[in-house]
């Protein structure tokens, strides 16, 4: 608790390696102690933290000269802060896809599905949706198939059916 405590006045002052440097040995801590109170309240702040910068990251990415190296970087910073960050999973999936790097996708698709009952249901329909287009680029249908089958919102939905339509999903 005295490790979150540094941490979070650590983010009061805008000192974020500081504030890193304290969550990651308040996580370890609290991991061997399973006080799952201070994980909890750790891994929402570091999953605060990246998303902003996630956020900042997509805004800079020049849409006619698209580079995903920086948002990728940023992506396995936070999933290394923490793995079930679905946020971050997301957009490093959605990354590699547009980057047609489908096998690295489809590794971190399998990864961050295996917590699926912590993730969002948009933020998992979002995932599973991506899981499927690196399946079907990877032209693994059936796989493609039952990603697109576990997807249930939209905006996702309706274009996982139409990816359903065009893999010859049963």
């Amino acid at each position: 608790q005295a490790q979150q405590g540094k941490g979070l006045v650590y983010e009061k002052l805008d000192q974020a390696d500081d504030m890193l440097g304290e969550f990651a040995i308040a996580k370890q801590k609290a991991a061997e102690k399973g006080d799952e109170k201070v994980l909890g309240v750790v891994n929402a702040k570091l999953n605060s933290y990246y998303h902003g910068l996630i956020d900042e990251e997509l805004m800079m990415i020049d849409p006619e000269e698209a580079d995903y190296t920086y948002l990728v970087d940023i992506c396995d910073q936070a999933l290394e802060a923490n793995e079930k960050n679905a946020f971050a999973a997301y957009n490093a999936i959605s990354a590699k896809n547009k980057d047609v790097d489908y096998d690295a996708a489809i590794v971190l698709g399998e990864k961050i599905i295996q917590f699926e009952e912590d993730i969002d249901a948009n933020l998992l329909s979002a995932i599973f949706y991506e899981l499927g287009m690196a399946y079907q680029n990877s032209v693994i249908y059936k796989e493609a198939c039952a990603s697109y089958e576990k997807v249930t919102e939209e905006p996702f939905f309706t274009k996982a059916e139409n990816k359903m339509m065009t893999s010859n999903c049963q």
